[in-house]
């Protein structure tokens, strides 16, 4: 699974504050309909159990203040504030460019 992470910590869809992110964090359905007060659309996306399931996982971000997002992610464990957090503990490549 290739993984984006936005400023406000979110990726795959699954954005800090979507009133789906608890659902999007636990289910084991594969897919999870989500709405993010902040995003004008409502998405769908894989939910973190079914992107678990990649044999692979990537994350790429740029600039420094993803940067900066992902070392507040990595200093913490709440996926609920930054959801980027829910895929730390798994292997995960990290590629970053300026």
């Amino acid at each position: 699974a290739v993984l984006g992470m936005g400023a406000d910590g979110h990726t795959a869809s699954l954005f800090p504050d979507s009133r789906e992110l608890e659902l999007g964090l636990t289910t084991e359905a594969p897919l999870v309909a989500v709405r993010a007060p902040s995003q004008p659309l409502p998405r769908i996306t894989l939910s973190a159990d079914r992107l678990h399931q990649a044999r692979r996982h990537f994350l790429h971000i740029t600039g420094e203040d993803k940067r900066s997002v992902l070392a507040r992610a990595l200093s913490g464990d709440d996926s609920r504030e930054l959801p980027i957090r829910a895929f730390l503990s798994c292997p995960l490549a990290i590629y970053w460019a300026p």
